[in-house]
């Protein structure tokens, strides 16, 4: 079957990206609306995984 992003998926990275803005010190705040269908685009698991490295990053 297709890799076809859900919204469960699509809901946990727009929540990864809500939860870096709030909390991950980031420089300047993330666009949820237009970072989620662009990560998503990566497939879920590497989409998150690149979100925790921003997190890690800056975390640092």
């Amino acid at each position: 079957e297709p890799m076809q992003a859900d919204d469960a998926d699509a809901s946990k990275v727009e929540d990864t990206l809500r939860y870096l803005n709030a909390h991950g010190n980031l420089n300047k705040e993330l666009e949820v609306d237009s970072l989620v269908a662009p990560l998503l685009d990566l497939g879920t698991d590497q989409a998150l995984e690149i979100l925790s490295h921003l997190e890690q990053k800056n975390s640092e």
